[in-house]
């Protein structure tokens, strides 16, 4: 027995999709980019250059750190994992504190 239209069941409407009736959430941060030639003098490209290193830091450091104590684990006791695991995270963390300490101050709007 076919189902006639006007029928009592539910099932997926043409033309009707079931992410529009969903909240829309807002759109993820686009990815830092520079336009234009890179100045060095620039405090924003300064500032942008600091904060991919301190991504590039933080990944190495995941990284790292990660195949260290996955090593300890499976086959080579390390007592000093922890301490070093520790310094470097505190180092990222100095690194962090710098990059936000570091940031430039937005220019006033011109009243014009």
């Amino acid at each position: 027995m076919g189902l006639a239209s006007g029928s009592s069941q539910e099932g997926p409407r043409e033309g009707h999709n079931r992410a529009s009736s969903l909240p829309r959430l807002r759109d993820p941060p686009m990815p830092i980019r520079w336009y234009g030639p890179a100045d060095p003098t620039d405090p924003t490209y300064r500032h942008f250059e600091r904060i991919v290193n301190l991504c590039l830091h933080g990944g190495v450091f995941a990284a790292v750190n990660t195949g260290l104590w996955f090593v300890q684990g499976m086959r080579h006791p390390w007592p000093q994992l922890g301490w070093l695991t520790g310094f470097w995270a505190l180092l990222w963390l100095a690194q962090l504190v710098l990059v936000v300490q570091q940031r430039p101050k937005p220019e006033p709007a011109d009243p014009s």
